[in-house]
């Protein structure tokens, strides 16, 4: 049964976040706020490894996850040649991520 547009289907709504996830959340900030120098230097002395592990789980909380997307090419409607341009760049890219 689809949803009407403009009606939740939750109409208890979104529940509330606990007082520790707020506390946890506040501290976590007041940490970062009254001690962000320590926290450059700190990141100054990783490794170049540690650090770009440190920005790829920063970087979960600042950008939105892609979602997956179903891509249904449907190869049977497509010409030989365009089949053909499609196994060439696939060759093409995986020639290219082997070099790195």
């Amino acid at each position: 049964m689809p949803f009407k547009k403009g009606i939740s289907g939750n109409p208890a709504g979104r529940p509330k976040r606990k007082q520790d996830e707020i506390d946890f959340r506040g501290r976590v900030k007041n940490l970062l706020n009254n001690h962000w120098e320590d926290f450059e230097r700190a990141v100054i002395s990783l490794d170049n490894y540690q650090k770009a592990q440190m920005f790829e789980r920063l970087l979960q909380y600042q950008i939105s996850r892609m979602k997956e997307i179903n891509m249904d090419i449907g190869f049977e409607n497509l010409t030989d040649g365009q089949v053909q341009q499609v196994i060439n760049e696939l060759i093409r890219i995986n020639s290219h991520e082997g070099k790195n």
